[in-house]
């Protein structure tokens, strides 16, 4: 695993050189890549790179409950909240890129002869990728396999949603350890949790995103498109041929319409 907690601004999401190695270090190896969504916050659209800039990566917002914001920063607020400066989603292409939280704060050592209260997306990927180790570690000592893949399917799936927080800013939610690890266990031997649904709109675009007044004063067509997409590993070839799963469209609104005229096996 990497804890990765800088970046930079990025003209281009889900591209270049840096995309395509990391990637292909998440596919091919099996790294799990936490990083920071960075400092750049609160305004839409503020996630850097590389976060920003990769699918594969599992991006941290920082948060901050009550009794945080009481003891460190002597702030007396009701209610679970997030950083001013954790950058918020979604990016330019639409995809959301804030995948989880964890806690923003920490205490570091900084000089070495002092401690020194500590608060920012760099803390947050801290703690989560801490939580993620633990994870790791009790899939580990009882040989239960798992993937980048399965962890952030995991990991989105049991996270704790923040009430009036918008999902830009937490994603799927506060990180649950203990949950998530129940879940790889429970759901080991479920092959659609080693793949990974690329879902892409139009010319490669991971959503629609509709900003500008000129973009939402007409209605227009978006045609969305889904792919699984497996680890590439020495058993990936059989698991492509063994991988079916029947998908249907679940969604009511007659704005949603399907090109499939019935119920389709996608390989």
């Amino acid at each position: 695993m990497l804890s990765y907690s800088y970046g930079e601004a990025c003209h281009w999401p889900n591209s270049g050189h840096v995309c395509e190695v990391v990637s292909e270090a998440v596919k091919k190896h099996g790294l799990i890549f936490v990083c920071s969504a960075g400092n750049s916050g609160p305004a839409l659209s503020m996630v850097g790179a590389p976060v920003d800039t990769l699918a594969t990566v599992i991006g941290v917002a920082a948060y901050s409950s009550p009794v945080m914001s009481s003891a460190w920063h002597q702030m007396d607020t009701p209610r679970d909240m997030y950083y001013t400066c954790s950058s918020r989603g979604p990016v330019r292409d639409g995809g959301l890129e804030v995948c989880v939280s964890a806690p923003g704060a920490a205490i570091a050592a900084v000089p070495n002869c002092d401690s020194e209260l500590k608060y920012n997306n760099s803390m947050s990927v801290a703690n989560a990728s801490g939580g993620i180790a633990l994870i790791l570690s009790g899939l580990k000592s009882n040989s239960i396999a798992y993937s980048p893949l399965s962890v952030r399917q995991a990991i989105e799936n049991t996270a704790m949603k923040i009430d009036r927080v918008e999902v830009f800013a937490q994603g799927a939610g506060l990180l649950q350890v203990d949950e998530a690890y129940e879940h790889l266990v429970l759901y080991n031997d479920v092959s659609q949790c080693k793949v990974r649904f690329q879902v892409t709109c139009g010319t490669g675009c991971r959503g629609i995103y509709l900003r500008g007044k000129q973009e939402i004063h007409r209605p227009s067509d978006h045609v969305i498109s889904v792919e699984p997409v497996i680890l590439e590993c020495a058993t990936a070839q059989q698991e492509k041929i063994a991988f079916t799963v029947r998908m249907a469209l679940t969604c009511s609104g007659s704005w949603v319409v399907s090109n499939l005229s019935q119920q389709r096996t996608t390989r």
